[in-house]
């Protein structure tokens, strides 16, 4: 066979295959998220800058999230999952150092625990008609990897612990969380757990560690000192001290004489 004749053949059948390749992949790779206005729920949620924090994007989606209903649940739990890599981290660490004309050029570096807390964010506006996905949101949260993912998703979904669950299922939820890397997890849990059963006294020991360390003194001042009026995080720390001490006093009285009662002249 004449060799040019060969070549021709060898690259139309390259062409042919890179074609059925991008053929599976289309079919395979389909969005199949809800869709509204047109748009499908992972391009509301990325917006047109392809950055799911831009105050527009974030307003303009969940207006979309709204109209979808419960079927974007499955979506948001999604994006609550977007695992970190490799590749992701180096674009995030590189792309900064490219010169502006190429920055504006290419996607914007969105790590993935941004893009968890974003989900979350959404999530959390949903959570009131997520019952039928109740545990599998509920197990998602100790998933989380990072502290400040795993805080936020706790605090969103809290609600739809207690809503959902017997009393046995509550308790237990909660009591996992008492061992959480995050402190402020642990005394969460305690808390809740002294509301939801006050016999349930293991919650103590990190009730009378959040009050004798001063964990609400150092944790708030730390983050607020610069930002707002001492005395209003004076007040924010008696606030979350009181409900520490009520806590610890619902479930052991014994345990709450023995620390400081939380002086209520300063609010």
């Amino acid at each position: 066979m004449n060799p040019v004749r060969k070549r021709r053949i060898a690259i139309l059948s390259s062409i042919i295959v890179l074609l059925l390749v991008a053929i599976v992949w289309g079919v395979t790779h389909r969005d199949t998220t809800p869709v509204y206005m047109g748009k499908t729920a992972r391009e509301w949620f990325f917006g047109p800058e392809g950055h799911p924090g831009r105050d527009t994007t974030m307003k303009k989606a969940q207006v979309a999230f709204g109209a979808m209903g419960t079927n974007c649940i499955p979506f948001l739990m999604e994006m609550a999952k977007t695992p970190e890599t490799t590749g992701n981290r180096f674009y995030c660490w590189v792309r900064p150092k490219l010169p502006i004309w190429v920055q504006k050029r290419i996607g914007p570096a969105v790590p993935a625990g941004y893009v968890q807390m974003i989900a979350i964010w959404h999530l959390r506006e949903r959570i009131a008609n997520s019952d039928f996905m109740a545990r599998e949101i509920l197990a998602m949260v100790r998933e989380f990897e990072d502290d400040q993912v795993r805080w936020q998703a706790f605090n969103a979904v809290e609600n739809l612990a207690i809503r959902t669950q017997n009393l046995e299922g509550r308790r237990a939820y909660f009591l996992s969380f008492l061992g959480d890397p995050d402190f402020r997890i642990q005394v969460e849990s305690a808390i809740l757990l002294s509301n939801i059963d006050n016999k349930v006294t293991n919650g103590v020991p990190v009730l009378v560690k959040a009050l004798t360390d001063n964990f609400y003194s150092q944790t708030l001042t730390s983050r607020f000192a610069r930002t707002i009026p001492v005395s209003q995080v004076q007040r924010m720390i008696r606030s979350n001290e009181k409900r520490v001490y009520e806590a610890l006093q619902n479930v052991s009285l014994a345990a709450a004489r023995k620390v400081q009662v939380p002086d209520d002249s300063n609010q």
